[in-house]
């Protein structure tokens, strides 16, 4: 049996995150709840089944651990069949790139819509873009503050590892800004001349 078949890149996500040590549904829930994901985004509804088939396959496990006052916890943790077929996922080449955003769709439009409007759409998405960078370095800073750097060199510190999807979050975020940047500089630059064009007395002669 192709143990690889079948298995989701939510799949692959749950288990890069049990490779890392036993976690219940919840704790994987909450890794995973967005604003706060920078792996992957997921609903709890979605990490349930997902683990019943990777438990189905044999690349993961659970046992039961008692609590008191509450309902036993379900701590699941990845398997040594699981912990191969994620080494050799990691080596597969990506899926092509892709962007889904409907303010991609929106500047498609553009020509169509209220400059001064979309301008300032624009600016409000800067706004939270830099609301969002304030955060993300906060939310390192919380990290490196409670799992300081255990020191082992790049291509084995699970460290490094994190710290690499918080640079690739800040990344695209400030790609993000600096687009919207060049975009409203473009609108602005553009509204400014065809304004002045309409106004002058040579164009209306």
């Amino acid at each position: 049996m192709n143990r690889k078949s079948g298995i989701s890149p939510l799949g692959y996500v749950l288990l890069a995150l049990l490779a890392r040590g036993p976690k219940s549904g919840y704790d994987l829930a909450q890794i995973l709840k967005e604003p706060a994901t920078l792996l992957w985004k997921a609903r709890h509804s979605q990490i349930y089944p997902e683990l019943a088939k990777l438990e189905e396959a044999g690349l993961a496990a659970h046992e039961r651990q008692q609590q008191e006052s509450k309902p036993d916890r379900k701590a699941f943790k990845i398997t040594e069949v699981g912990i191969e077929v994620l080494r050799d996922w990691a080596l597969t080449p990506p899926e092509p790139w892709t962007s889904k955003s409907d303010l991609v769709v929106k500047a498609h439009l553009l020509w169509m819509a209220d400059t001064a409007g979309f301008i300032e759409m624009c600016a409000a998405e800067a706004a939270r873009i830099d609301a969002d960078l304030a955060a993300l370095k906060l939310r390192w800073e919380d990290f490196a503050t409670r799992r300081p750097d255990d020191g082992l060199p790049p291509h084995r510190s699970k460290y490094f590892a994190t710290r690499s999807i918080y640079r690739y979050a800040e990344a695209q975020l400030n790609a993000r800004k600096e687009w919207l940047e060049w975009l409203m500089d473009e609108l602005s630059r553009s509204a400014q001349t065809q304004s002045g064009t309409e106004s002058s007395p040579i164009s209306s002669s």
